[in-house]
């Protein structure tokens, strides 16, 4: 799990978050929580071991406020970041302060953050439900019918040829 946050209050409550997933969802595993200020995302470093840790990360946690644009850095790196991703499966969380989430209308940096999330090919989360999606039992059911889905990719992989080797000669055509 990554986390990038804007102010330090904006990183207690992703911590805060990270607790309660884990709590609920994943309470047996050890599951690494790794974070970085929005600021500093521009020194190589930073970028790098940021980038590198949210490109296997199957949840990213982005904790700020909800008004105006991102910084410049976290822009940035999110273009830089999607490079790495590679279209992998994950969610991306938008975590705001509380108190925007009573707007009716959705800020421009939750909407930046949805269409972060699209391109990336993760799911957008802007709040934890009250309850988990299904039950325990469920799970081994949804995995199953997932399997038996052919997705967008597993179709492009089916339908593409094999590249034969240079040199390389078909067996069985009957030739001699």
């Amino acid at each position: 799990m990554v986390i990038l946050y804007e102010t330090k209050d904006a990183l207690t409550r992703a911590l805060e978050l990270c607790d309660r997933i884990m709590n609920r969802l994943w309470e047996d595993m050890n599951i690494e929580v790794a974070h970085w200020p929005m600021d500093e995302l521009t020194a190589a470093a930073t970028c790098e071991d940021a980038m590198t840790k949210a490109a296997c990360a199957d949840i990213v946690v982005v904790a700020a406020d909800r008004e105006g644009e991102f910084p410049g850095e976290f822009s940035f790196w999110s273009e830089r970041w999607l490079a790495q991703r590679e279209r992998r499966e994950g969610a991306l969380v938008g975590l705001f302060h509380p108190e925007d989430r009573k707007e009716a209308e959705a800020g421009l940096r939750d909407r930046q953050l949805h269409r972060l999330a699209l391109r990336a090919g993760m799911d957008y989360l802007n709040h934890l439900p009250a309850t988990p999606p299904c039950s325990i039992p469920d799970i081994t059911g949804w995995c199953t019918s997932r399997a038996d889905t052919v997705t967008r990719t597993l179709d492009q992989i089916i339908r593409t040829e094999p590249k034969r080797n240079p040199g390389s000669h078909s067996v069985g055509n009957g030739a001699s």
